[in-house]
């Protein structure tokens, strides 16, 4: 009898054994650790989206670092201004993008779309900071398409295809040179005296703007969102309120936000006060 229970408690060890062996088998096969490390790998690669650009500008008493910024048209651009020393904070008009002024040490982000190609200037607003050299240049360069993605050439579909766009092409050529034909909008840029010359082929009016002045933003965010509705010839000139002494001692300027048509010569046609939109300002002109 003995015997026969050592027998059944080698059988039954040998089950559990099994069993034991069984689980461990099942545990392994049906892990999603593997499938967990690829998920991350690839939302990381997702994170690193081509298109989205952070960059780390520095001030100090009076420069950036770097002074120059290149991207490509269409970048979701990020800029961490950090102040290396002194007061300051980082401001591109065109893109309507301005940090908190911050001391030293201080930092403030902002996020912008290049959604325009060109040269732009970006600087402090603290002060005289801007007159005193305290500036730097943004270029927004066209984003070139892969030619290689669409290319046809190597079979006899391919020149078929070619043939077939042939048609697409010209008619793409057609409605650039319609849009060519077409009188450009007006302009929203900063004054200088040799642009009162566009006075002679257009219409020239003055903003006087302050950095500081709420209102005087307000209409700077809504002129750029919609510049294409400058009508055409129309030259809105932007005057630095607080370093213009001669330009506000001849036309008579005492406020801010106060707008002066001129002719060619600089001469006063009319001047009025407050337009909140572009808008209104347009219908102000002469």
């Amino acid at each position: 009898m003995q015997k026969n229970f050592l027998s059944l408690v080698g059988i039954f060890g040998a089950t559990l054994l099994l069993g034991a062996g069984c689980n461990y088998t099942a545990n392994t096969d049906t892990s999603s650790g593997g499938d967990s490390i690829v998920t991350q790998e690839e939302n990381n690669m997702m994170e690193n989206v081509e298109g989205e650009v952070v960059i780390d500008v520095y001030g100090q008493n009076f420069s950036f670092s770097p002074s120059e910024i290149k991207v490509k048209k269409g970048d979701k651009v990020t800029i961490n201004f950090k102040s290396a020393s002194g007061f300051h904070d980082f401001v591109i008009d065109e893109f309507v993008v301005a940090t908190k002024q911050v001391q030293t040490g201080g930092e403030s982000s902002v996020t912008f779309i290049a959604d325009k190609a060109g040269t732009f200037e970006f600087y402090c607003s603290v002060g005289k900071h801007r007159e005193m050299g305290m500036v730097g240049t943004l270029v927004v360069e066209e984003n070139d398409v892969m030619m290689g993605e669409t290319s046809l050439s190597g079979s006899a579909d391919a020149m078929k295809n070619d043939t077939d766009l042939s048609g697409e092409i010209n008619a793409d050529l057609k409605l650039d040179l319609s849009d060519d034909m077409k009188e450009p909008a007006g302009a929203y840029e900063d004054y200088s005296e040799s642009k009162l010359a566009l006075a002679d082929s257009g219409k020239v009016v003055l903003f006087f703007k302050a950095s500081w002045c709420p209102t005087c933003n307000s209409l700077d965010k809504n002129v750029v969102a919609n510049l294409s509705d400058i009508p055409a010839g129309v030259h809105i000139l932007k005057v630095d309120y607080d370093n213009s002494t001669e330009l506000k001692k001849k036309y008579g300027i005492t406020y801010q936000h106060t707008f002066v048509q001129v002719d060619a010569q600089g001469n006063q046609i009319t001047k009025w006060a407050g337009s909140p939109t572009l808008k209104e300002l347009v219908s102000n002109i002469k």
